[in-house]
């Protein structure tokens, strides 16, 4: 399965309508691309470390999560990227996996 895993800070319109979302895409105000963690593996292990877990459509998902459990997936799957340290500790952030087609 060839998929990407993306997470940064949720649009606040997309915030407040969380379980209405229906474009992977749109979710996030930048989509940061985490490598490494996608296909059947992120739904098996990974998907575990994040909350409030949604069905965006028919192979997206859109999750919820704090920098800790961000800088944990990352850990997991050896994947750096400069723009988490940006992030905040007590915020909420968004993790969203999209099945590539």
């Amino acid at each position: 399965m060839m998929s990407t895993l993306y997470y940064g800070e949720i649009r606040p319109d997309k915030l407040a309508t969380w379980r209405d979302n229906d474009n992977p895409y749109k979710i996030l105000v930048e989509n940061h691309e985490i490598t490494k963690a996608g296909g059947w593996k992120f739904l098996f292990d990974y998907e575990k470390l994040f909350f409030d877990k949604v069905q965006v459509d028919w192979g997206s998902f859109a999750y919820k999560g704090t920098k800790e459990q961000i800088l944990k997936l990352m850990e997991l799957v050896k994947c750096e990227r400069d723009e988490v340290n940006n992030l905040v500790d007590c915020d909420i952030y968004g993790i969203v996996f999209v099945e590539e087609y």
